[in-house]
């Protein structure tokens, strides 16, 4: 990364850990943003849900009287390595013109909120009330978002109804984003030197690496959300108790 910086982070967190390695780098936002709009793809009445809990689903069923389609990113690793690239491109293609034929778009995924901005469609990203502001925070101006414990309390048959429209600031960094790519091609394809690609071994080794650190941030976020929740229904609690003394001292 030191070799071809400077390099784009696509978020805040991103952007730090590159700084604390001293990688020239600098925010540039996710290369999502600048996905072209299906030509012929009609809007339809239907809302999607994507990697959302039973619960956010049950709520939203119960709230609108429109077609819902629950969607997910996982994949199975084994069918999907059998396809080949064409199939896996085509498999994208589809999911990301369900995103933008949708009235609406609840997620609990970054990177399905980030293609919603560019298909323009609505979004609505639900996270938990302790999370990583510098990943998801960086775009919260970009779309609606809500804690997902708070937004299974609210009223929310208007908002599924007339849903709020994304915010249009992502357009100056897709603007960005879409020069900067032509002309990283453009000095490619004028350059005579040969760029070699990383050794696959190395890659996966690395891949492995990250898979690990990745099972210890999950387990660590986990305790947190616990610690977090215990601690949000016990100043509830507190609260609670509060407003029934007070009733008592006034009568």
């Amino acid at each position: 990364l030191k070799k071809y910086g400077p390099v784009g982070a696509r978020d805040e967190e991103t952007l730090k850990r590159l700084e604390k390695n001293d990688i020239s780098s600098y925010f540039s936002g996710c290369l999502t943003l600048t996905l072209d709009r299906f030509p012929g793809v009609r809007k339809k009445k239907k809302i999607c849900l994507v990697d959302v809990s039973n619960e956010i689903e049950e709520k939203v069923k119960n709230n609108s009287n429109i077609e819902i389609e629950v969607l997910t990113h996982a994949i199975n690793q084994t069918e999907t390595e059998k396809k080949l690239f064409r199939e896996r491109m085509q498999d994208v293609e589809k999911m990301l013109q369900k995103y933008q034929e949708a009235k609406l778009v609840i997620t609990t995924r970054l990177h399905v909120a980030l293609p919603c901005l560019a298909l323009g469609t609505p979004v609505i990203v639900l996270h938990k009330e302790v999370f990583d502001e510098d990943r998801l925070g960086t775009f919260f101006k970009l779309f609606t978002n809500y804690v997902e414990d708070d937004f299974l309390q609210m009223n929310i048959s208007n908002i599924l109804k007339n849903p709020k429209s994304n915010s249009k600031e992502y357009i100056k960094m897709r603007k960005n984003i879409d020069k900067t790519c032509k002309e990283f091609i453009k000095t490619c394809e004028k350059a005579k030197q040969e760029y070699d690609l990383p050794d696959i071994l190395e890659y996966q080794k690395y891949v492995k690496k990250l898979e690990w650190y990745k099972s210890i941030y999950e387990k660590e976020r986990l305790i947190v959300e616990k610690i977090e929740r215990k601690r949000v229904k016990e100043y509830k609690l507190y609260h609670k108790n509060l407003e029934e003394l007070n009733k008592k001292w006034n009568s």
